[in-house]
């Protein structure tokens, strides 16, 4: 701005709840899904609309594997007049492109602790874990997975378009695929929740 650098105060999830930072996984009893919706209907100013990025965002990382989505990657921002809402996303990386790396949800989907136990009832759990109706938003799950791949899969295009070394495009390629399995994996929980 032509004032300057304006500087917004945030503060992540592990802030809000008093947790130190090295407890920022739910396995470490850090912070998880219930008490994250639950510092959005105590501090936000449009709780609904940040209800709704928070389950963009799950779904998100869901679909490209991002298992690492952890209390100290939900901020919230105080702006200027003091409205608090959710800070932008960041973060959001296909960890599960590193072979090497812990697949272990950081915060718990219900009693889903990885891909391979995600189903129906782990998101049953999750709704009545933070009281919010499946049936309300059932519909727009589905579609944040559908969305959430082809933006990825855009964006994957684009980048094997450009001048990059061969490993860098097998390296997307790669996540491309997981992002393919994984956006399966995540319809079927969702699509049965509905039978």
């Amino acid at each position: 701005t032509k004032e300057g650098t304006q500087r917004l105060q945030q503060e992540d999830l592990c802030q809000l709840c008093s947790i130190p930072s090295t407890m920022k996984y739910e396995v470490s009893r850090g912070p998880g899904f219930k008490e994250l919706f639950s510092k959005i209907n105590q501090f936000s100013l449009v709780p609904v609309k940040d209800d709704i990025e928070v389950f963009k965002r799950l779904i998100f990382s869901l679909v490209i594997g991002n298992y690492d989505a952890h209390a100290k990657n939900f901020s919230f921002l105080v702006l200027a007049d003091g409205a608090i809402s959710l800070s932008p996303a960041y973060d959001l990386v296909c960890t599960a492109l590193y072979e090497d790396l812990d697949t272990t949800f950081a915060m718990l989907i219900g009693d889903a602790k990885d891909l391979e136990s995600l189903n129906k009832e782990a998101f049953k759990q999750l709704f009545n874990i933070i009281q919010k109706k499946y049936s309300a938003i059932n519909k727009q799950l589905i579609k944040y997975a559908d969305s959430s791949l082809k933006a990825i899969s855009d964006v994957v295009t684009r980048f094997k378009e450009g001048n990059y070394y061969q490993v860098d495009i097998d390296s997307v390629q790669h996540i491309l695929e997981i992002a393919k399995a994984n956006h399966e994996i995540v319809l079927k929980a969702l699509q049965s929740i509905r039978k």
